[in-house]
């Protein structure tokens, strides 16, 4: 019966396509004023534009259809089953659209989107705009692409930028189109006036409000965003200025000015010393003075924010001037004035602006593209209008963490600025750390362990969790950015990273990671039996309870887990951890593949390249080489480099000219091994496309974060990270890809 009717429905439709294919005949040699359809034999389908097509001529022998650009492209009539203006009556939709967590490493609660037929909206709340779909079509024969890429469910990736438009159709349905394969080029615009910066020593930078700290004028001219210049405060050799009087900047000109600008920056660090008017005033001589103008809000001076900039415009003098004086009459905070970053600007050029012109257009060529139903996907970011989540907790004594051993019962509540679930439970909080330890009041790491296991942020379950302080120079991005590149390369056991800022007692803390506390537990290294299983760390520091030096190497080995006085025999299984990792480090040492039987290879050419990528120094040392055994006693169980941790001390920096992991004693003999080298190719490879999306994590991140322009960037932390740091070329280089 169901053959019957099938033939029925083909015998209808065919028909139908003859009378459509008299139809078109009869319109031949006429510009088409429809979509022109060329259904074959073959049962594929050429879908010709109106917009491009000139005309349409049908001979005995084929079909002739002639392009704007007099280009004809003709079909074999023997192979034509039919032709005319209608497009396919059945086109496949999406039955569901999903961004799961298993397959999103930065989306913590699966996300189902809202499908229409021809449209589909969703809204993630996650940090990065590289998605993995998993969707489902109406017709289990239908294809789905993207700008003409095939895409596959729960494979491919797709940066959700803006609007991204998904073609649902089948294999040998194209449609041509006009494609830009360059893009125009415009000459560059030439500016009526050109400005040069004038180059400025601290010497040349006076004040009548000195710095009682290391906070002088010098800083106004480092080109550095994290210090800045702070009039007198505190105490020290200055005095504090009386309320009444303005504190002033004075600059010595090497040579006259005449026609200039000036600009600054405001604090990175605090919107609570902001400079809310000057008053400029120029001399010739340094000791009689001409007031030029007073700049206020209505000038465009910023009153709110953090690393917000203001540059005058062109300020034309009658005559030269030698000095220069700015006096700040308004603050938000009491007379102090506090700036980032200063500069002056002369006039070098001024003429006739040149808009830019077209040198050479755009290249465009038709192309045969897929065909067939087009679904515009959107999806709604709150990291683009949202802040930083912020935690808040509350000791009960009301006292900041003393020290890294005592535990302080809180009260923890994490605002998740939209993008996150709020959160509020009971925690226990200590200090944490070695170096990065600032003490009670400093800007410290800190511990967080919960009775029970919890999710905040929607991360998977766990008891343990740590706040890192990101107190190094450099380092407020560098654990995010390296955990991330970890997740991508799907390193062993790779930490979440949230940025957040932090406020113990209601004092603010700055900015910190929130992220997992390395161990054995289900959100960390999770072993389905811990009975017989190590983790150990490889750390100079040497300050476990638990801790040897190998023979070979001569490592810090320090046992991170389990707790060893959980077992009846402590020492006999410390013997045997011992035992075990020097069997171990002799294999690496005396070279040969036997290293395979005791490691994971594949792990380890992870481990390794995320450590190159970000080049991590300190394996060096080392510090913080983490690696786990899941069972002491198996055959068949092998040492599992990873997680990956701490980046903020010795990583990204871009004047490392070596290769940071083949070059450590340790790991050079795996680069003798042809099948090593081949497994580190493989990971490259593999995860290349993805390792490209950095620049763009990097980008919503410190927007999210307020880098620029506004935001809290705490106490020595400054940005320095900058996407040419992930070191795609030379790893190129290093694993053989051309």
């Amino acid at each position: 019966m169901l053959d019957k009717m099938y033939n029925h429905l083909k015998f209808f439709n065919m028909k139908i396509r003859v009378l459509l294919f008299g139809i078109l005949a009869s319109c031949v040699g006429t510009v088409a004023a429809e979509d022109v359809f060329v259904y074959l034999k073959s049962g594929n389908v050429n879908v010709y534009p109106a917009q491009i097509v000139k005309s349409v001529e049908q001979g005995s022998e084929a079909v002739s259809i002639t392009l704007q650009n007099d280009s004809v492209v003709r079909h074999d009539m023997a192979l034509v089953d039919s032709l005319g203006h209608t497009a396919p009556q059945q086109l496949p939709v999406f039955t569901s659209f999903k961004f799961n967590n298993k397959y999103n490493d930065q989306v913590f609660a699966d996300v189902e989107a809202e499908v229409g037929t021809d449209t589909v909206r969703a809204r993630v709340g996650a940090i990065g705009k590289w998605l993995t779909p998993s969707f489902q079509v109406s017709d289990e024969q239908a294809r789905v692409w993207v700008d003409g890429k095939e895409q596959t469910s729960k494979q491919s990736r797709v940066h959700f930028e803006g609007e991204v438009t998904y073609t649902l159709g089948y294999e040998g349905w194209h449609q041509l189109s006009y494609v830009k394969t360059k893009d125009e080029v415009w000459s560059e615009p030439v500016d009526a006036l050109v400005l040069e910066e004038v180059a400025l020593q601290a010497a040349q930078i006076t004040t009548n409000a000195p710095s009682n700290y290391d906070e002088g004028p010098d800083k106004l001219i480092d080109k550095n965003t994290g210090t800045y210049f702070h009039s007198t405060w505190g105490t020290g050799d200055y005095e504090k200025l009386p309320l009444y009087e303005c504190p002033y900047l004075e600059v010595a000109l090497e040579e006259e000015l005449q026609n200039f600008t000036f600009g600054y920056s405001t604090s990175y660090r605090t919107a609570d010393r902001m400079p809310l008017a000057f008053l400029l005033e120029v001399s010739s001589d340094g000791a009689e003075w001409t007031e030029v103008k007073e700049y206020t809000e209505e000038d465009g001076i910023p009153q709110v924010g953090m690393g917000q900039t203001f540059e005058a415009p062109l300020i034309r003098l009658d005559k030269p001037c030698k000095y220069l004086r700015l006096t700040m009459t308004l603050a938000n905070y009491k007379n102090y004035l506090v700036l980032s970053e200063f500069w002056l600007k002369k006039l070098v050029y001024e003429g006739v602006a040149q808009p830019p012109t077209l040198v050479a257009p755009a290249e465009y060529v038709y192309k045969m593209r897929p065909y067939g139903r087009d679904v515009s996907v959107n999806v709604e970011w709150p990291t683009d209008t949202a802040r930083v989540p912020a935690i808040y907790i509350y000791t009960e004594n009301g006292e900041f963490p003393a020290d890294k051993e005592t535990y302080l019962k809180a009260a923890i509540r994490i605002d998740g600025a939209g993008v996150f679930p709020d959160f509020n439970d009971s925690v226990n909080i200590r200090g944490r750390g070695n170096s990065s330890w600032a003490g009670q009041y400093g800007k410290s790491p800190y511990r967080l362990k919960f009775d029970e296991s919890k999710k905040p942020f929607g991360l998977t379950k766990g008891k343990s969790w740590v706040l890192l302080a990101n107190r190094q120079t450099g380092s407020m991005l560098s654990n995010a950015v390296a955990m991330k590149v970890a997740a991508m390369v799907e390193t062993a056991a790779a930490n979440r990273v949230i940025p957040v800022d932090l406020y113990l007692n209601d004092s603010y803390r700055g900015n910190y990671n929130f992220t997992q506390q390395v161990g054995f537990s289900n959100n960390s290294v999770d072993l389905d039996d811990e009975t017989n299983a190590v983790l150990l760390e490889l750390d100079s520091y040497f300050d476990e309870d638990y801790r040897f030096k190998s023979y070979y190497y001569n490592l810090p080995v320090n046992v991170k887990d389990p707790d060893m006085e959980d077992y009846a025999d402590p020492d006999a299984q410390f013997s045997l951890i011992m035992e075990d990792f020097e069997n171990f480090a002799a294999v690496l040492y005396y070279g040969g593949d036997e290293y395979a039987n005791m490691v994971d290879v594949e792990m380890l050419a992870r481990f390794l390249l995320v450590n190159e990528l970000v080049m991590n120094l300190e394996l060096g040392h080392p510090k913080s080489t983490f690696l786990y055994k899941e069972d002491l006693r198996a055959l068949h169980s092998r040492y599992v480099f990873g997680p990956v941790w701490d980046f903020d001390w010795k990583s990204f920096r871009p004047s490392n000219k070596t290769w940071v992991t083949k070059e450590h004693l340790y790991f050079d003999v795996l680069f003798d091994d042809p099948v090593f080298v081949a497994k580190v190719k493989e990971r490259w490879n593999k995860h290349e496309s993805r390792l490209r999306e950095i620049p763009a994590f990097i980008e919503v991140v410190t927007s999210m974060q307020g880098y620029f322009p506004v935001g809290k960037i705490s106490e020595g932390c400054i940005l320095v990270i900058h996407p040419e740091t992930i070191r795609i070329k030379e790893i190129v280089m290093m694993t053989g890809k051309q």
